[in-house]
């Protein structure tokens, strides 16, 4: 990214029109190195691309980089505020599974259960990485809310994960037996 920030900062500043296509997504793509490269000023470059060019749709991208920028160093409060500008139209499908269980995950630690919920159900694809830790905090928060059942649906599907496998056969004893099924 070094290299390719320095290029394509010359480039913008070669650039006299502020409106043309090149100079927009080459302020685009510096911004997106910049936070890549975790500059102390990433965020205000980021910020800034988005005051410069509004109309821009790379705007959505970088509210979803922010939020990821923002989720990077537990600021899940501020995490939240940039998802919840993003527009999902504009992520693609590997975007959509990241910005779902990242935008829950930002819920779920302030205790915003009923939104984290809607946004772990959303990760459904069960080739992203982020399914598995969808999945299991989805059936997490049904075991709080005490839907047994549901919960321990979504636990099973855990069984066999290597980060949860270990962890939900506990689960899913204890939803059988609140449940009153003691015969599995």
């Amino acid at each position: 990214y070094s290299a390719a920030a320095h290029l394509i900062e010359q480039v913008s500043l070669s650039v006299k029109e502020e409106q043309s296509a090149l100079k927009v997504h080459s302020d685009y793509y510096a911004a997106v190195c910049s936070m890549y490269l975790d500059h102390h000023d990433a965020a205000k470059q980021m910020t800034g691309f988005i005051r410069m060019h509004p109309q821009s749709p790379e705007v959505h991208k970088i509210f979803f980089l922010l939020g990821n920028y923002e989720y990077s160093k537990h600021q899940y409060k501020e995490a939240l505020v940039w998802y919840n500008k993003t527009d999902v139209d504009y992520l693609d499908k590997k975007e959509l599974s990241e910005y779902y269980y990242k935008t829950g995950y930002s819920c779920f630690t302030r205790n915003q259960m009923d939104s984290a919920k809607r946004n772990f159900a959303n990760v459904s694809d069960s080739t992203s990485t982020y399914y598995p830790g969808a999945t299991y905090y989805y059936g997490y928060i049904l075991y709080r809310q005490k839907t047994y059942q549901s919960a321990a649906n979504s636990f099973l599907k855990l069984r066999n994960d290597f980060n949860f496998g270990k962890a939900v056969p506990y689960y899913i004893a204890e939803c059988y037996y609140l449940e009153g099924d003691y015969t599995k």
